[in-house]
């Protein structure tokens, strides 16, 4: 009898799992795919303002951060890529209202009004921006990317 009251039971609360991420860059391999990677993301760059070069605390190179302005305090994307020898590897990638690493979206911020974002802190490792909204009259909380060294990726942090 309460076997058959809790299968009754548990069919009312439907189960909801948590959603997937999304993968937004595949890993490739072939020659000719880092070609067409490479080539997209140069195109990228060429419309981006090159802002400063991030490094470990142990100095090694991580990356080049780059930025396409809205005007010279404001910027609606940021890109963080590896030069290898022959090709780029995206590192990390703000497009609009999107934040996305090697793993995929990372966070999303709020997409109605956005406008840009503005840079409150550079540092070796890590930065801080905030995302405006409204034309700069409404301004997020301080956002922070840092290299997570033991992953070997750049993210969010996030606050316990």
């Amino acid at each position: 009898m309460y076997k058959l009251i809790l299968l009754i039971v548990i069919g009312f609360f439907p189960y909801k799992s948590k959603p997937e991420k999304i993968i937004i860059e595949s890993k490739v391999h072939t020659p000719a795919a880092i070609l067409k990677q490479d080539s997209i993301i140069s195109n990228k760059l060429d419309d981006l303002k090159f802002v400063y070069s991030l490094n470990s605390r142990s100095d090694d190179y991580l990356g080049d951060l780059y930025v396409k302005e809205i005007n010279d305090s404001v910027f609606s994307s940021l890109l963080i890529v590896e030069k290898l020898e022959n090709s780029h590897v995206r590192l990390y990638e703000v497009n609009n209202y999107t934040f996305s690493n090697k793993n995929g979206v990372d966070i999303e911020i709020r997409k109605n009004d956005f406008w840009g974002y503005r840079f409150e802190l550079k540092r070796q490792d890590y930065f801080i921006l905030t995302a405006l909204h409204d034309k700069g009259k409404s301004v997020s909380d301080p956002i922070e990317i840092k290299w997570n060294d033991r992953d070997k990726i750049f993210e969010v942090s996030k606050t316990p």
